[in-house]
């Protein structure tokens, strides 16, 4: 079994630094300990459900940031569409 912060890496590696709340806790994060990451400085919120790691590097997020897509991308996510995979 791996550790919480490798699977979420892997989630997030694929979405180019980018998770929702139910990905954290699918990669074994408690739902009651998401703030604690964001005020550590380990994950940054982008909007409400979506976060980025802090750690993931910052060009290779920021068109994603500007795109207009990021709002029907993060609805989707949010859904659970399975048909979004990536950022």
């Amino acid at each position: 079994m791996k550790i919480p912060e490798i699977n979420l890496f892997e989630i997030a590696e694929s979405q180019q630094g980018y998770f929702t709340y139910q990905q954290a806790i699918a990669a074994g994060y408690s739902d009651k300990n998401h703030m604690y990451h964001i005020k550590t400085g380990d994950w940054v919120k982008v909007i409400r459900g979506i976060y980025r790691l802090a750690k993931y590097p910052v060009a290779c997020t920021r068109a994603s940031i500007d795109s207009p897509n990021l709002f029907r991308i993060s609805s989707s996510l949010m859904r659970g569409d399975p048909k979004v995979s990536r950022i």
